[in-house]
């Protein structure tokens, strides 16, 4: 035993390093079944020294235990503990309390518990002898039941794998109590299989077929009864139980089923028909155990989400439950006698065929409403169809479409709604909905109307009551060739689900697209498409019409990853309603369509039309052969005519715009168009301005266009469809004036005279203000100071133990003039901090510039910060790269309203120098989607164990790489995933987060709600985040760490090329920073690049020397791909560039909270990936005797620490105040204004600047400029003056 018990410490303690010190029992059935089994079979020991035991709930409930006597040393201990006497007891491993002598602890998880009270006992081993505690309960706050809050119906008990009949578990139950005081119908109740990857949209419905009532605290028992067995009855199903249930009474049996699975984690839930789950009962492939149950007690959080009390320990029971699953109190029902208040939303408004209706309906009631169905019907003569609806998570309305095919050739549709809330049921009124049909038309007739506007190529159709190869067609007296057609269009309909937005899925024939279907449909949707005459020809065998499945790029495409999807019902629908089937394809029949296993590529149909429908001539008339006007065209069946005249236009909209090409504007310019069309209208105008969009008319000026060529482009389409594009190129010169030239600043004692030369780059008059300044430098008014920070910028606004420039050195930073002071730390962040007394006089509204020069290292960023008193943080506001050591200047403005207090303005600026080379991490997430929508405890969990983890493993950076929720409208999902990526929030880790195609609308892309709640202002505020673009859309955040500088660069789904433009851009401000880049879809599951991976590889990784690595997720695999690329074209290789997917939401619940772990080994240049569980604690998803280190690897990289210092040269700080001293007006280019300043100090330094405007907005400020007033010179009085005839002012 001694052996086992130290491999078990040593397991352990590994398994402790990955969990944070947690464990569970059941996560780990091997190490507790085989190593620890048996404790109580080694000797007790006689007399032996007591144990002391100490129990807390924190975030788990932590027990530990210490033997006092000092000679018993205790190898191995052991908690067991029970919490209900109707169960035993569990074994949790303890693990040894670091630096305590004898002391054990345990901890059992939150989750695990579900009893207010827990009875335990405590087992120590020295591997001879053991001893034992004394058993204790604990009572613990905040497990009691609320009766409010209990599902008034639960899942007591599964049973999953039971006896065989045949291949099929033959006897698999499902368990339901009644908590209420009152008897239940079940009728508005139904249960649903759910596959937790999918979610409820793909639940499988199970309804029994009877009628079932359960009462008041008891039991009812559902026999899923196996597919292909109507042998078995109620009374097999007794006997192998010892029961003696009755069906009808106490148990139904659902037929012809396919059983739940025992090698997959699935859920049994009770839901209302409106889909509102009741009770959730989970069980997962790895705890499940053959002929044994999974007893289940209600929920305490308030939730429809059931305890796992028992998994294995007992055997199966239908229709007995334990003392532990069910409140000791009836769940008491109010007294309900209003109905639900239905609102009819439907619009009755009259309908074309092709059209489909969607009745809506709200529904109100103070209860719970628990059934709502729609009742419909398109022909009199036959009942009506019972739609049962379920709440719309959108709107929460109640929706149900009646797609086109059904209304093509009726009259009108006739509807109800009705609705129940379990005792009470209300009910509209029958309405009507009129249908437009298409009155039969008799005679001779034809496809367009006289006078008709056409133009492209159009088909006519001529019919009549008679033969079709009677009709003649002639146009402008010439006879045309012409075949025979149908006279409506024939739509192909068909069921589809499980399709997905971003594949290209069609239907296709001959060859042609008729339609690409990409919308994401989980549940079943009918779609309809028109079918071209020119391809429903008279004489063909069979119309064969094919649905493929499309890649991303094509439904032709032969690349690999197609979508996966079901098809049902495909027909052909007439005009008449008539309905044309497949002879070989049942209509109920699912086909499958896509690239797995069990799929077809593609489908194809075949119809047969008969002859007798092609009653119709055609001709595919080209117009553009024509000339344009009127044309005349004629038909003949032999006993009628028919004449028409048409217009043919072909030519687009005359758009003049009110620009001249190649003309040069100044001042204010108003851009508009006139535009007209000779044969038509105008349906659509737009117009845009150097690429951008903009609306005519626009307002803008010469002076807000930078000087140079513009492109103003008009667009206008007529009402055949034609198109005009019209551009003209238009230039504006240089506006603003050029910098003025200081002549002299004249000063005597209490004036002085200023004069300045203004031009205008186009000789236009100025107006020249002369406005008060100020200027501080070292040498006045600025102390400066010098320290090293934890983190770049400081935290606080003063840091403790600064050290002021000694006199010295404020002297070496007076001038720019190449003498500077230096400040380098090894571990710390080193800055310079100047605080500038600036003059009382100044306004809130005045701008201060901060001028810094000085030099830094080769490929250094070096940041100048000003102190936000409104915020209370360092905001940047200028930065440099430098390109060499020679000197560089930054220099940023800031109004003086948020940065001056107390006449006191506070700027440093700084860079970095490495801490100690300590391994570091990162942490990976991605495609939390399933988390946010069924398992917000696993994203909980995931986000704690980060932070419980932050010490231990040195995390220095979160990514996630999108799909953060499964659906972008649904706020639940949205709050879910707040609540989670908030504990990072909360706990000071930096993270970024991007959007994947889940967390973006659906058909129009939005990011609102991405924006509301993972927007610019979540991270604004934050230290690391770099900038945004479009509300977070992409941003950048900058991340250092042990002397490694990251730049860590995100774009949301969707990627343009204009969203690439941006990164690039930023990209080259910081090239002295490792880049890793993190979208959505770049890696596929093949490893290859997508076809946007390789554009972005193309175009953002090969031309940035500094990007090191990209990650993504979106595709449910992991895999890796590293690319060597030659920077300097010399044809050996300068970097490597790893790229990464790893996307675990195919697995059980939406991906079992797998997270990936990048940490950085500086001392081999190695990033060590593994992939761990903080859910299920398990280290690699894939499992490593099949899938080798797909999970688990090391990539090379340099990551040697770069020195870094700051250097500062010179510092002044110059304010441009509003206080307007004079003004000249209508100054000349070239000429000379002057104003003179009167009542001044003598002996005085006076600072002034000038602002420069002409007629045409241009403007332009000058720099701060000084003089200095004389000194006052005092003349005696004469001997003889007599004072007494100066007068008293």
């Amino acid at each position: 035993m001694r052996k086992y018990t130290v491999i078990a410490s040593i397991l352990l303690s590994f398994l402790s390093v990955l969990s944070g010190g947690h464990h569970e029992s059941k996560a780990f059935p091997v190490v507790q079944q085989e190593l620890f089994q048996t404790p109580h079979y080694i000797p007790l020991l006689e007399n032996p020294p007591q144990i002391d035991v100490k129990a807390e709930m924190r975030s788990n409930l932590m027990i530990e235990a210490q033997v006092r006597d000092n000679s018993y040393q205790a190898f191995s201990a052991f908690l067991f503990y029970k919490q209900s006497n109707e169960l035993g007891y569990k074994m949790v491993p303890m693990d040894p309390t670091p630096g305590a002598v004898r002391k054990f602890l345990a901890q059992i998880p939150k989750r695990l518990i579900w009893n207010s009270e827990l009875e335990y006992y405590i087992v120590m081993s020295n591997g001879k002898q053991r001893v034992e505690s004394e058993t204790k309960k604990l009572k613990l706050e905040g497990y009691q039941a609320d009766l409010a809050h209990i599902p008034e119906l639960l899942i007591t008990e599964l049973a999953v794998d039971t006896k065989n009949i045949g291949r099929a578990d033959g006897y698999e139950f499902i368990e339901i109590f009644n908590t209420t005081d009152r008897t239940i119908d079940f009728k508005d109740y139904h249960i649903r299989y759910r596959y937790p990857k999918e979610g409820p949209d793909s639940d499988l419905i199970w309804r029994p077929d009877e009628r079932i009532l359960i009462p008041s605290g008891e039991t009812f028992v559902v026999w899923l009864k196996p597919a292909g067995h109507p042998e078995l009855t109620s009374a097999d199903f007794n006997r192998y139980y010892q029961t003696q249930l009755k069906e009808g009474k106490n148990l139904a049996v659902i037929d012809e089923t396919e059983g739940m699975a025992n090698t997959r984690p699935r859920a049994v839930v009770i839901s209302t028909n409106t889909g509102k789950d009741i009770s959730v009962a989970h069980y997962r492939k790895h705890a499940l155990r053959r002929l044994s149950s999974v007893l289940y007690k209600y929920p305490l959080n308030g939730t429809a989400e059931l305890l796992n009390i028992s998994i294995g320990e007992k055997n199966p029971s239908p229709g007995t439950v334990l003392q532990a699953q069910v409140p000791d109190q009836k769940r008491k029902i109010k007294l309900d006698k209003e109905k639900p208040v239905i609102e009819d939303l439907t619009d009755r408004k009259p309908v074309r065929p092709a059209e489909s209706i969607e009745l809506r309906a709200d529904i109100r009631d103070r209860s719970l409403v628990k059934t709502v169905a729609f009742y419909y019907r398109t022909d009199e003569n036959k009942p009506f169809k019972r739609i049962l609806a379920e709440k719309d998570r959108n709107d929460n309305l109640f929706h149900y479409i009646v797609y086109s095919p059904e209304l093509i050739g009726k009259d009108q549709l006739e509807y109800y709604v009705a609705a129940g809330d379990g005792i009470n049921e209300a009910r509209t009124p029958v309405k009507m909905i009129d249908i437009k049909q298409t009155s039969k038309a008799h005679g001779l007739r034809m496809n367009i109307e006289n006078r008709d506007t056409l133009s492209g190529t159009q088909f006519l159709k001529a019919t009549t009551e008679g033969r079709a190869d009677s009709i003649k067609l002639w146009i402008d007296g010439k006879k045309q060739v012409t075949e025979p057609a149908m006279e409506k269009e024939v739509y192909f309909a068909f069921d589809t689900r499980k399709t997905n937005l971003y594949f290209k899925n069609a239907v296709t024939m001959e060859g042609k697209v008729l339609k690409v279907f990409d919308d994401t449909t989980n549940k079943y949707r009918t779609y309809s498409v028109p079918l071209p005459e020119t391809l429903l020809r008279k004489g063909k065998q069979l119309q064969r019409i094919t649905i493929r499945s499309g890649s991303k790029v094509s439904p032709f495409d032969t690349a690999e990853n197609r979508d996966d999807f079901l098809v049902k019902n495909a027909r052909l629908v007439l005009s008449d309603g008539t309905v044309i089937r497949d002879q070989r394809v049942s209509p109920e029949k699912e086909l499958f369509i896509g690239d797995n296993q069990r799929s077809n590529k593609s489908w194809q149909f075949q119809f047969n039309l008969p002859d007798g429908l092609f009653t119709s001539q055609l001709l595919e008339w080209d117009t553009s052969k024509l000339s344009e006007g009127a044309h005349h065209i004629q038909a003949s069946d032999g006993k009628e005519n028919v004449s028409l005249v048409v217009r043919v236009d072909n030519s687009g909209p005359h758009i003049e715009p009110n620009i001249t090409e190649g003309q040069t504007y100044k001042g204010n310019l108003i851009l508009q168009a006139d535009m007209y069309d000779k044969w038509s209208r105008i349906e659509e105008a737009e117009a845009s301005l150097d690429g951008e969009s903009i609306t005519l008319p626009y307002h803008t000026s010469s002076s807000d266009l930078l000087p140079g060529k513009h492109s103003l482009k008009v667009t206008a389409t007529d009402l055949a469809g034609n198109k005009t594009v019209i551009e003209r190129i238009f230039k504006t010169e240089r506006e603003h004036p050029d910098q003025p030239e200081v002549i002299d600043s004249e000063a005597d004692t209490h004036k002085a005279k200023l004069s300045v030369r203004v031009k205008d780059p186009t000789n236009d008059a100025m107006d020249v203000g002369f406005y008060r300044g100020f200027q501080y430098t070292a040498r006045n008014h600025v102390k400066i100071f010098k320290h090293a920070s934890l983190t770049e910028p400081p935290k606080s606004f003063v840091p403790e133990r600064e050290t002021p420039f000694t006199n010295k050195e404020l002297e070496r930073v007076s001038a720019a003039d190449g003498k500077t002071v230096s400040t380098e730390n090894k571990e710390l962040f080193p800055y310079h901090r100047f605080e500038v007394t600036v003059d009382p006089s100044i306004d809130e509204n005045d701008l201060a510039e901060s001028v810094w020069k000085g030099s830094s290292l080769p490929g250094r960023k070096v940041t100048m910060y000003a102190w936000n008193y409104r915020t209370n943080e360092w905001q940047p506001v200028d930065s440099f790269v430098a390109k060499d050591d020679k000197p560089f200047t930054l220099k940023a403005s800031v109004i003086a309203a948020d940065f001056v207090r107390e006449s006191k303005m506070n700027v440093i600026v700084q860079d970095e120098i490495p801490p100690a080379k300590d391994m570091y991490t990162f942490v990976w997430m991605s495609d939390t989607q399933y988390y946010a929508e069924s398992y917000p405890h696993i994203f909980d969990k995931q986000t704690e164990w980060i932070k419980d983890n932050q010490k231990q493993l040195n995390i220095k950076y979160v990514f996630h790489t999108g799909d953060i929720v499964d659906d972008s409208a649904d706020i639940r999902q949205w709050k879910n995933a707040d609540r989670s990526m908030s504990v990072l929030d909360k706990s000071g880790i930096p993270y970024g987060v991007l959007a994947g195609n889940h967390d973006v609308g659906h058909k129009d892309g939005s990011y609102r709600a991405f924006g509301k709640y993972f927007g610019s202002d979540r991270f604004d505020k934050k230290f690391h985040y770099g900038g945004s673009y479009k509300n977070n859309r992409g941003h950048y955040d900058l991340i250092s760490s042990n002397g490694n500088d990251y730049i860590m660069l995100y774009m949301g789904w969707g990627i343009t090329d204009e969203d690439i433009a941006w990164m690039n851009q930023v990209l080259k401000k910081h090239p002295d920073r490792m880049a890793i880049l993190a979208f959505h879809e770049y890696l596929l599951v093949s490893g290859n690049r997508s076809p946007i991976g390789e554009k972005i590889f193309k175009e953002i990784v090969k031309p940035n020397p500094n990007v090191v690595m990209v990650l993504s997720g979106h595709y449910h695999s992991a895999m890796r791909k590293t690319d060597e690329l030659d920077d300097d074209g010399d044809g050996k290789p300068d970097r490597l560039v790893h790229q990464m997917l790893a996307d675990y939401q195919g697995g059980p619940e939406g991906g079992q909270g797998y997270l990936r772990l990048l940490q950085f080994d500086q001392a081999n240049d190695m990033v060590h990936v593994s992939t761990y569980s903080p859910y299920v604690k398990d280290k690699n998803y894939y499992d490593t005797d099949t899938y080798g280190n797909k999970d688990e690897f090391s990539l090379s990289l340099d990551l040697k620490p770069r020195i870094k210092k700051v250097e500062t040269d010179y510092f002044e700080c110059n304010v441009y105040t509003n206080e307007e001293l004079g003004k000249r007006e209508q100054v000349k280019s070239g000429d000379t204004a002057e104003f003179r300043w009167d009542h001044l100090e003598p002996q005085s330094v006076y600072y002034w600047y000038i602002i420069v405007e002409d007629s045409f907005n241009g403007k332009t400020k000058s720099p701060i400029w000084k003089f200095k007033t004389k000194k006052e010179t005092y003349r005696p009085a004469p001997d003889q003056f007599d004072f007494r005839h100066v007068s008293n002012p």
